[in-house]
């Protein structure tokens, strides 16, 4: 058993710097392309009576950068969770997958055409919005069962 666990925490380990990397290289591909965003996008500047293309404003780009931002966060929230497995020997993966699952999902909204979207997809993504958000709140609340639940399960697997 001691050997599993020295693999997992190796495996662990590089998942870390993995991500790290892959982290710090979205994030200055972000810087690049705010800035390319905010230097060719300048239509908003253009005092010209004749009408804006809407291509060359810089808010037609916010929806992209907002997802990359998200995506950030992801990455961030994965490095932590993997962080504390490391220190503590074991983690609340419900809540942590609930967060990133509730990230990943406000980022596809974002990525969503909602002129050209059906019915059933909207009300989809909405009915899985409110059953990750009800979930979490059930595992976050101090006192509830289910975190109570989480909490033992947890702390009984850090052997």
């Amino acid at each position: 058993m001691e050997i599993i666990n020295t693999i997992t925490k190796r495996v662990i380990q590089v998942l870390i710097v993995l991500i790290t990397f892959m982290l710090l290289y979205s994030l200055v591909e972000f810087i690049f392309l705010l800035g390319r965003s905010a230097l060719t996008h300048h239509a908003a500047f253009n005092f010209s009576p004749g009408p804006i293309e809407r291509s060359k404003v810089f808010f037609g780009q916010v929806q992209g950068l907002i997802a990359a931002i998200l995506l950030l966060t992801i990455l961030i929230e994965l490095i932590s969770s993997l962080v504390e497995y490391l220190k503590v020997g074991s983690a609340n993966y419900v809540t942590v997958i609930t967060e990133i699952a509730l990230i990943a999902i406000v980022r596809h909204l974002l990525a969503i055409d909602f002129e050209h979207a059906s019915a059933g997809v909207l009300l989809g993504l909405s009915a899985l919005i409110f059953v990750l958000g009800l979930f979490y709140l059930l595992t976050k609340k101090p006192g509830s069962l289910l975190g109570r639940i989480l909490k033992n399960n947890s702390e009984g697997d850090g052997s």
